[in-house]
């Protein structure tokens, strides 16, 4: 070939290449599709500031639009870092509650190419359940370590319990809840205070709350301690002293008697102060000279009765009779 003819294929070369490239102008395809990442549900707790990551071009421009059946109810834009990552946050507060949002998105870079379209669906839900407490624990201070418990919910989800430290050991037999009112038992409950907020989670991860009354489970009670004047004589039988302790706000129950066959008997009940002390003062004076036998137990606010705490008490009240012989003489 010579060089004359080499000399017009470089040419025809040379205007072809000018031809496609003020048709196809450099940049006009973007070379990367948006790969995006994101919670494909939009609840309550998130609807506001919907995270939206992953990597595209460079200092690209990420166009992002969201539609309704044929309406776009939500667009947004976002710029590309330099090291090709996504990381922007959308308000999607405008848009409605639906099955099938559908997204779109696509880059512009920075010579202003296209890319392809990224179509993608996301299900908004934020109807929070309303729970509410029904029948709580009663009464409140029990002795029943499974008690029963009522509460209803407008939305079917998983149970848990919050608040105090012990909540979360809290659990009923089944703790998914169905929609409307549900009356059962808890599993069994350690002794201890209890003040916690009963939550339904639904399957959108929507959380509605209940504050629960709070509840005591109190299953022991310890019988009461209790010192006495030992023996009793002529002095003292009219206001014989009993101090002790004994479980707080309970109430002590006493009899004393000489035998039990004895028609003479001397009950009664005291209320135990909330400091827990025994302080008792009675009239043993009725009861015969020789052994008496007390008896003391309590009954605590839920409903344990303790053991019996036993004492037998000497009773003398013979006073000496005492006679002048012989006077001073």
């Amino acid at each position: 070939m010579n060089s004359k003819n080499s000399l017009k294929i470089l040419n025809i070369f040379f205007v072809a290449g000018l031809i496609l490239a003020a048709v196809f102008p450099v940049g006009v395809f973007a070379t990367e599709v948006p790969m995006l990442t994101f919670s494909s549900v939009i609840n309550e707790s998130n609807y506001k500031a919907v995270l939206f990551t992953g990597q595209a071009e460079a200092n690209s421009t990420l166009y992002l639009s969201f539609n309704t059946g044929t309406t776009t109810v939500l667009t947004a834009t976002s710029t590309v870092d330099g090291a090709g990552n996504i990381n922007t946050s959308v308000d999607m507060s405008n848009v409605p509650d639906s099955s099938q949002i559908v997204g779109s998105a696509y880059i512009i870079d920075s010579l202003g190419g296209y890319s392809s379209t990224t179509n993608f669906i996301i299900i908004k839900e934020t109807t929070v359940p309303i729970v509410k407490e029904i029948v709580p624990v009663t009464p409140s201070i029990t002795s029943t370590n499974t008690p029963a418990y009522s509460f209803s919910t407008t939305e079917a989800g998983n149970i848990s319990f919050v608040g105090g430290v012990n909540c979360v050991n809290l659990s009923f037999s089944s703790m998914l809840a169905p929609v409307g009112t549900t009356t059962t038992n808890f599993n069994v409950i350690t002794d201890g205070s209890y003040a916690c907020v009963l939550a339904i989670t639904d399957s959108f991860g929507n959380r509605g709350n209940a504050t629960m009354t709070p509840f005591i489970i109190d299953t022991v009670v310890s019988a009461p301690i209790v010192s006495f004047t030992n023996p009793i004589n002529s002095i003292n039988q009219t206001a014989v002293s009993f101090t002790g302790t004994a479980e707080a706000s309970s109430t002590l129950y006493y009899t004393f008697y000489n035998t039990l066959a004895s028609t003479t008997q001397i009950t009664g009940t005291t209320t135990i102060g909330t400091n827990g002390l025994i302080n008792l003062s009675l009239n043993l004076s009725s009861l015969a000279d020789g052994n008496i036998y007390g008896g003391f137990y309590i009954i605590d606010q839920a409903g344990n009765i303790s053991s019996l705490t036993q004492s037998i008490i000497i009773k003398e009240t013979t006073v000496p009779i005492v006679k002048e012989i012989v006077p001073v003489t």
